[in-house]
């Protein structure tokens, strides 16, 4: 096989997801899901139960009265928060550690992801467009083939970065010149393995390339491409592959975002890592 075949291959030995994580995400994305229902699935991982407790009682939602119950949390949050946590718990673990091949330290390919996340939510609500579905979770998620290969495969990303100099090419090109992939399509490869909507598989399949995801997911990868862009720049949780991506002139012209708006969103997103605090862990400063 070829490396990108290989590559593509060591995709399923990756860990799967939680069970609980996964049934609660197959139960939140069902419209006919009740609250009592969502709160059986969360209940039955006390540490998931524990997480959705604590966001909901955090400062950054200004709660007069403590949400004592999942039921309670639920109702406060809503469905979508929920979601955006669960899937966020479940992939904690792997933006924690070290990637070496990235020379990214523990907590800081969280920390991006988490920036990223919140800059899609702050995006929107500058620019006045309304949030689509899943795009918090898909800020989330956008990095995650660097995980599988600066971690479970330990690539050099020294030589790619070195590739990505000696051509003056995106650092995504770089990738797939030396390895024959890129960290977005190992990412999306990931996704369809842990079987996650065709929305989130789409938007980290093609966040670098942003003109080339299908139109009915337009809306998503507008905000997180530009999300992704300004976290990069201001160097929110990058490693050795830096600024060595190109952002999409046509999307980031097609959003008329200014240098005034763009520091208010980089203002708000770092407003918004510090509220969240422990809960986050690891911040996207953490470099």
């Amino acid at each position: 096989m070829s490396r990108r075949a290989d590559i593509l291959a060591e995709v399923a030995n990756v860990p799967a997801l939680p069970v609980a994580a996964v049934k609660a995400i197959g139960v939140l994305q069902d419209p006919e899901a009740d609250l009592s229902e969502i709160a059986r699935v969360i209940n039955h991982d006390p540490g998931l139960a524990a997480n959705v407790l604590k966001f909901a009682n955090a400062a950054l939602f200004g709660a007069r009265s403590e949400a004592t119950s999942v039921d309670a949390a639920i109702a406060r949050l809503g469905t979508r928060r929920v979601l955006d946590l669960v899937v966020g718990s479940a992939i904690k673990p792997f933006g924690s550690k070290r990637v070496v091949g990235y020379d990214l330290p523990s907590g800081a390919l969280w920390g991006h992801s988490v920036a990223v996340a919140c800059g899609v939510e702050e995006l929107s609500s500058v620019l006045g467009r309304r949030l689509p579905d899943s795009a918090f979770t898909a800020g989330l998620l956008i990095d995650v083939g660097k995980h599988v290969l600066g971690t479970h495969l330990e690539i050099d990303g020294q030589a790619i970065c070195d590739e990505a100099f000696k051509r003056g090419v995106p650092f995504e090109q770089a990738e797939r010149h030396v390895l024959g992939v890129d960290h977005a399509e190992v990412g999306a490869c990931l996704l369809e393995h842990w079987n996650l909507p065709a929305p989130l598989v789409s938007v980290v399949r093609w966040h670098h390339e942003p003109e080339r995801c299908p139109a009915e997911h337009e809306s998503i990868m507008t905000l997180v491409h530009a999300s992704d862009v300004i976290c990069t720049m201001c160097a929110l949780g990058t490693g050795i592959d830096g600024n060595s991506y190109h952002p999409c002139e046509s999307v980031m012209n097609r959003l008329e975002l200014d240098a005034n708006m763009a520091e208010a969103v980089i203002f708000r997103i770092v407003e918004r890592l510090e509220m969240l605090g422990d809960i986050v862990g690891e911040t996207a400063g953490s470099t």
